[in-house]
């Protein structure tokens, strides 16, 4: 008997070149872990805001119900510098515990993924 397990694959449309893309993944606890993108210019994309002002970054897919994916996707910008950070919203368990990691996709180059601690 092979056991039927839920899958969850992840697909996103082609980065258009200059662009980058963010992807949080986790386990099933905590249900809800935040991406958060703050750029040089201080504009803040979390689900409370889920567009820059400048319409150039934006949150793709909030996910509430545990294992992700959350997507930002940074349309080409030149001369920022971008700061990502993920907050532990339900607290359920220590971040620790929730198998985090951030998946970096930026047009042409090879993905790069990183656990996080």
């Amino acid at each position: 008997d092979v056991e039927k397990q839920p899958c969850r694959l992840v697909m996103s449309p082609e980065l258009s070149v200059g662009s980058l893309r963010v992807v949080l993944m986790w386990g099933d606890k905590p249900k809800d872990l935040d991406l958060h993108c703050i750029d040089s210019e201080q504009n803040h994309v979390s689900f409370r805001q889920k567009e820059s002002q400048t319409k150039h970054i934006q949150l793709d897919l909030d996910d509430t119900d545990g294992h992700g994916p959350e997507t930002i996707t940074v349309q080409s910008r030149t001369n920022q510098a971008y700061s990502f950070f993920v907050h532990n919203y339900t607290h359920e368990v220590d971040f620790a515990q929730s198998a985090a990691r951030l998946i970096l996709y930026v047009a042409d180059v090879p993905a790069r993924e990183f656990a996080l601690p």
